[in-house]
């Protein structure tokens, strides 16, 4: 959508301009006898250069006919409000730059392409950041160092996808965060438990594994609450595989016999479950009461 040009815009342009400015002597570069002052966004190069001699009076050459002040401030005015107006209707804020994947994206991909949760700011660096943001092109280069650490984390990233038979048996530790409460309901745990926690683990060959929980106790091996029966479940994707009860008389009175009670109860809770190789949702919690 642009404006009609009034016909003394094309007069004033064929009186002081077109005379230097024609396909003939082609000054500047700049053509305006056959340049079309009805359409300006089509050719906004053009215009823009108009604009910027007549407004700083460059244009016509000292010495040469001018326009009145009026006429040429109606003129720039014009071409102005035209090419603004086309610009606003179709922005074009250029073509995105080609920029690599920060560390969160990065995860995001793994996890869509191969439906593996991967905890990025293990595998690489922190990425630089401006005006609040990370994933701004100019920022995301690529040095050797970097690119070597992407390498590493492709070949980890790609181990854990294809697995690997000869892959030896190893131990996975995760810690309950102390200040989680135990007291109440977890996140991601069925409703009517409390406490425990919940996890998702890539497991990397189909194969037995063994689940185990440790239980919180004090210096002299002492359990919390064990005096009181507790019926501790273990889920995979939220299934129960696990149940059994943990505490109450008989127990306590094992913790009075022994220092080792709590390795008893802990060997009660563990469970070896057979597990196809991917990722599995692991909960280990108590039944609400």
């Amino acid at each position: 959508m642009f404006l009609h040009a009034a016909p003394e815009h094309r007069a004033l342009l064929d009186k002081y301009c077109v005379g230097c400015h024609n396909q003939k002597l082609k000054t500047a570069d700049l053509m305006l006898d056959r340049a079309d002052v009805n359409n300006p966004p089509a050719a906004p190069e053009i215009w823009e250069k108009v604009i910027r001699k007549v407004r700083g009076g460059l244009m016509p050459p000292a010495g040469l006919p001018r326009p009145d002040k009026t006429a040429a401030q109606g003129l720039i005015s014009y071409l102005e409000t035209s090419i603004d107006r086309a610009a606003a209707s179709k922005p074009n804020p250029g073509r995105a730059l080609v920029h690599r994947l920060n560390r969160t994206e990065y995860g995001n991909a793994v996890r869509d392409l191969l439906a593996l949760d991967v905890d990025a700011a293990s595998l690489l660096p922190p990425d630089d950041a401006a005006y609040g943001f990370d994933n701004i092109a100019d920022l995301l280069g690529v040095s050797p160092v970097l690119l070597e650490r992407y390498l590493s984390a492709a070949w980890k990233i790609s181990s854990l996808a294809v697995g690997d038979p000869k892959t030896p048996a190893a131990v996975q530790t995760y810690r309950i965060p102390p200040e989680l409460s135990q007291y109440s309901h977890i996140d991601g745990l069925p409703v009517g438990t409390r406490g425990g926690t919940v996890i998702t683990h890539n497991f990397p060959l189909d194969g037995e594994y063994v689940l185990h929980a440790g239980l919180w106790s004090n210096t002299t091996h002492w359990v919390k609450g064990i005096e009181y029966k507790n019926e501790y479940v273990v889920l995979m994707d939220d299934k129960v595989i696990h149940r059994v009860t943990v505490g109450g008389g008989e127990d306590q009175k094992l913790m009075y016999a022994t220092s080792q009670a709590d390795q008893e109860f802990e060997k009660r809770m563990e469970v070896r479950v057979p597990v196809k190789a991917g990722p599995h949702k692991i909960g280990f919690t108590f039944i609400e009461k």
